[in-house]
Formats: structure tokens, C-alpha cells, sequence
């Protein structure tokens, strides 16, 4: 059900993005460093000046010499002032070109991690997010599930009314999906017609209540055609849900979750089945 190429590609050129602005960003950052480098090179050279007019000034006792030397030390002062002048400009040129290259690259980084066409959170950021949440899970010893969700019959239905409305049905799919979790609850894209949904803090009969939830709301919404007002068929859900196990890897959660869609799937779809109601085979007890 996953389309690896397309997810793939996406991910492929918002990376090469990131890449260019990180890049743009180091070589901000060097022009930066460099200025600094000249003002303290500027700095220490002024320095030197002062010190060499200074012994001249206690090695005088004339008081035109006095003078001239004075004079020296202030044109070497505004020297020292306008260099300053040019390199606060170029720091504060610098420091623009920094921020703005920081945001567009949290902004490349939100892209890479979005799903285009849902706009929830893609399969490279489930998995990330995924092991930060078993982590956190492990470390607070707090409970962690996983719903893997399907739109049952997707295929048919893009057979049946078109690509355009199958796009239509992932949308309002993941916006309802979206809407109705909470907090650190976290929607994303899976692959194809399928999401994901990691559920911190949620034992696993807390997790099915919330499946079921979201299964009744999905069917009770209907798509229509703009152009004609058809309502079309309704769309229904397959739910599965595991809870993470001590020292389980995030595949074999995946993998767990899995299996009861698979077995929600073979027993009639529009329905949600957890790993408490399969047997030792992975099939509908």
C-alpha cells in the first residue's frame, strides 16, 4: 500500500534543499567569523599604534612635536572608528542573512517532514517521532500505543470516481484524524492510504476507544461532487492497535499493530482489533 518511490522523491529533494541552505548558512556564518577576525586583527594593530605615539609622547618634551603626535593619534583614531563602522555593517548584514537562512531552513526542515498532499506529518517523521516517543516512554515508564489506520476499499474507489476524488479522501481523512487526537498525539502518513497514529501516555483499551472514535466519525462524513452534489460512497476504516513492550524495537511495534489491521481487514474492514484479540498465528481469535 506504501508508494516508497513517491514518498522517497518527495524526501529526496526537500534533503537537497536543506542541504543548500545548511551550506548558505556555513558560509554566512565563515563571512561572520571573518569580520570578527579583521576587527580584532584592527584592534590589535590600533593597539600597537598607541603604544608606539605613546613612547614617542613621554620621549618629547617639545611641545610642537607634542602636538604633532596628537595629531597622529586621532587620525589614527578616526581610521580605527571607520573600520569599526564598515565591519558593524557587515556583522549586522551578516546577522540578517543568518536569521533569514535560519527560518527558511526550519521551513525546508517542516516541508521535508510534511506530507504534500495532507498536510500531517510524513513517513520519515512518524519514524523519528516514533522513537523519541518510545523512548520517553521507557524513560517515564509510561504506556505508548500505535493505531495503524486503512481507508478500506481506497483502490476501488480511485477506480470508481478518479484520482482527483481519492486525493479528496486522504485529505479529509487525515484532517478528521488530525481534529480529533489530542496533545502529543501525533497523525501522520504512513504510505498510500494508510496512517499511523502514536498515542503517548494511552494504555491500550484507552487507544481502542479512541480507534473506534475515530472510525465512527470518518464514516459519518460523505464526499460529494462539487460539480453535480452526488453524495458518493461512504468511506470506512480499518483499525489495528498495539501497545510498545519492554525493550521492543520500533519495527516490531509496527510490525504488531500491523497485524491487527490485517486481521480488522480479513474480518469484514470498518471495524478496529487490537494485539489483545489475536491469537499466537496473528489471526482474529
Amino acid at each position: 500500500m506504501t508508494n516508497k518511490d513517491e514518498l522517497e522523491g518527495v524526501v529526496s529533494d526537500d534533503s537537497e534543499e536543506i542541504y543548500q541552505t545548511s551550506l548558505k548558512i556555513e558560509e554566512a556564518i565563515a563571512q561572520a567569523l571573518k569580520s570578527v577576525g579583521e576587527a580584532n586583527a584592527n584592534a590589535a594593530d590600533y593597539g600597537r599604534q598607541l603604544d608606539s605615539l605613546s613612547g614617542e609622547i613621554n620621549e618629547t618634551a617639545v611641545g610642537s612635536e607634542v602636538q604633532d603626535l596628537v595629531g597622529r593619534l586621532m587620525a589614527e583614531t578616526k581610521r580605527m572608528r571607520e573600520r569599526n563602522q564598515q565591519l558593524e555593517n557587515k556583522m549586522r548584514t551578516s546577522s540578517k542573512e543568518i536569521t533569514q537562512l535560519r527560518e527558511e531552513l526550519a521551513d525546508a526542515r517542516e516541508e521535508a517532514f510534511t506530507d504534500g498532499l495532507t498536510g500531517v506529518p510524513n513517513r520519515k517523521r512518524f519514524d523519528d517521532k516514533l522513537r523519541h516517543e518510545i523512548k520517553e516512554s521507557v524513560e517515564t515508564e509510561s504506556p505508548l500505543c500505535l493505531l495503524m489506520v486503512d481507508i478500506d476499499f481506497f483502490k476501488k474507489f480511485n477506480d470508481t470516481y478518479g484520482h482527483q476524488l481519492g486525493d479528496n479522501v486522504l485529505v479529509l481523512v487525515a484532517r478528521a484524524l488530525s481534529e480529533n487526537v489530542k496533545g502529543r498525539d501525533t497523525v501522520a502518513r504512513y504510505g498510500g492510504e494508510e496512517f499511523s497514529i502514536i498515542l503517548p501516555h494511552t494504555p491500550l483499551t484507552g487507544a481502542v476507544q479512541l480507534a473506534d472514535q475515530l472510525r465512527d466519525g470518518v464514516a459519518s462524513k460523505r464526499v460529494t461532487r462539487k460539480k453535480t452534489g452526488e453524495t458518493l460512497a461512504a468511506i470506512t476504516l480499518s483499525i489495528g492497535a498495539a501497545c510498545h513492550r519492554e525493550e521492543e524495537s520500533p519495527e516490531s511495534l509496527i510490525e504488531r499493530a500491523d497485524k491487527a489491521l490485517y486481521a480488522a481487514k480479513n474480518q469484514g474492514r470498518n471495524r478496529v482489533l487490537s494485539e489483545a484479540d489475536l491469537d499466537g498465528n496473528g489471526l482474529s481469535a
